[in-house]
């Protein structure tokens, strides 16, 4: 009897809400057909990611939730207007930069850093949510009313080779600036 092996791999996401995955799953679904196809579950947007350990590492866990407490930043809404397909994958992209999106994954890359957590090697920020796994002629696409309000960021706990994440921890973004006139008045 074989077991199977696999991976353990922690990153940050933004995820979409439920009505934001459903929609993109079920245009993903109209738009590229069932094959390759990501589970709606998993779609996602990585933010920051570590290298493949082959044990579960509490260590490196506690690191980056200590990470997560640091991050203060304002929820945002990401458009995601470009489909990118690739030789190997189709993902969603956002068409120009996304400041807050940017701000907020440096602030967690600072963070990781002053933690002693190291990105995966190799690995460079490029915002997209991949939509499938499948050899295709490379073609890129406007795409209108896809993205969502991202209003938290998690830490996922990806098992891989087993094709399973698992949330750790999640922290929300603040949905608006305060009132800076109340606070003139409320001291």
């Amino acid at each position: 009897m074989t077991t199977k092996t696999f991976l353990h791999r922690y990153f940050f996401a933004a995820l979409p809400d439920p009505i934001s995955r459903a929609r993109i799953h079920a245009w993903t679904e109209r738009r590229l057909g069932h094959r390759g196809l990501q589970p709606a579950e998993r779609l996602h947007l990585t933010l920051g990611i570590t290298a493949d350990f082959s044990e579960p590492e509490p260590a490196v866990v506690e690191a980056l939730i200590r990470a997560g407490n640091a991050i203060q930043a304002a929820a945002f809404d990401l458009p995601l207007d470009r489909l990118s397909i690739g030789g190997r994958s189709s993902a969603l992209r956002p068409a120009k930069t996304v400041a807050p999106l940017r701000s907020l994954q440096a602030a967690l890359t600072r963070a990781m850093v002053r933690e002693g957590v190291t990105m995966r090697p190799g690995w460079t920020f490029s915002p997209h949510v991949t939509l499938s796994y499948r050899d295709s002629r490379p073609a890129t696409q406007p795409v209108k009313d896809r993205g969502w309000h991202v209003g938290e960021f998690v830490l996922v706990h990806s098992l891989v080779g087993l094709t399973r994440h698992e949330i750790l921890a999640r922290w929300r973004l603040e949905d608006e600036e305060p009132d800076r006139q109340f606070s003139l008045f409320s001291a």
